[in-house]
């Protein structure tokens, strides 16, 4: 089995940390773009309601018992232009591989989601 171009992705909801295998990161990648694309993410008016349902997607991989509703009702709480390019930025981060990642950062926010270089598995 070949080592995954991706790493380990935690990702932080509430009170709680996720972390994303990087061995899943291209199933979860997959779920995000049923809903919405990397280029979608890159417009100047992604829709709310498709980022929502994304993160949902995310959430859910790692366990997470959430509702899309939620998800998007939590993102216009205290929601600043500042917060939803976070959101944008958290779901970009999960999808760029991170060799190209420092490349095509689109805007410097606070971490939301954080990396580590997955294990290499023998045998």
């Amino acid at each position: 089995m070949s080592e995954s171009v991706f790493e380990d992705v935690t990702i932080k909801w509430g009170k709680e940390s996720y972390t994303i295998k990087a061995s899943e990161i291209m199933g979860v990648i997959s779920r995000i773009e049923n809903h919405i694309t990397f280029l979608d993410l890159q417009s100047k008016n992604p829709k709310m309601i498709n980022m929502a349902r994304a993160y949902g997607e995310v959430l859910r991989s790692v366990g997470a018992d959430i509702s899309d509703e939620t998800v998007y009702n939590e993102m216009f709480k205290d929601s600043t232009m500042g917060q939803i390019q976070n959101a944008i930025n958290g779901l970009m981060y999960i999808m760029i591989p991170p060799e190209h990642l420092q490349k095509k950062t689109p805007v410097k926010t606070t971490k939301k989601a954080t990396r580590k270089k997955a294990s290499r598995k023998s045998g």
